[in-house]
């Protein structure tokens, strides 16, 4: 069972999940986001090979899910995205993200997927 409050680890966020596990997420995502203004859309992959994958948000208070899938379908609907794309190299490996050109088209693009009737958590 997981605490419920995110921790540092190293160059990575651990965020807990409400089914027990964890998400891990770059610290540069995070910081970005609050410190910089910068909001981006990612894909963390599952820690175990039954664990799914998740698309994911940093937001002005953090991160959330959006979608919850497979890495491979995530990835591409990420790559399909028509923003900025940055990759970082972390202890988790690459990560990918793209980043909103503003925090309303942020919520803008999550309004989308619920209107479209996505999975979101």
């Amino acid at each position: 069972m997981n605490s419920g409050v995110s921790e540092i680890v190293g160059d990575m966020i651990k965020m807990p999940l409400t089914n027990g596990g964890y998400a891990y997420y770059p610290l540069k995502f995070g910081n970005d986001a609050m410190h910089n203004r910068k909001y981006s859309i990612f894909v963390t992959k599952g820690q175990t090979e039954e664990d799914a994958s998740l698309l994911m948000a940093t937001t002005l208070t953090g991160a959330r899910t959006i979608l919850v899938g497979s890495y491979d379908e995530l990835l591409d609907r990420l790559h399909a995205i028509p923003w900025k794309e940055n990759r970082i190299n972390t202890r988790e490996g690459k990560m990918y993200r793209k980043i909103a050109p503003s925090y309303d088209a942020l919520n803008q693009l999550i309004q989308e997927f619920k209107k479209n009737h996505e999975k979101l958590v």
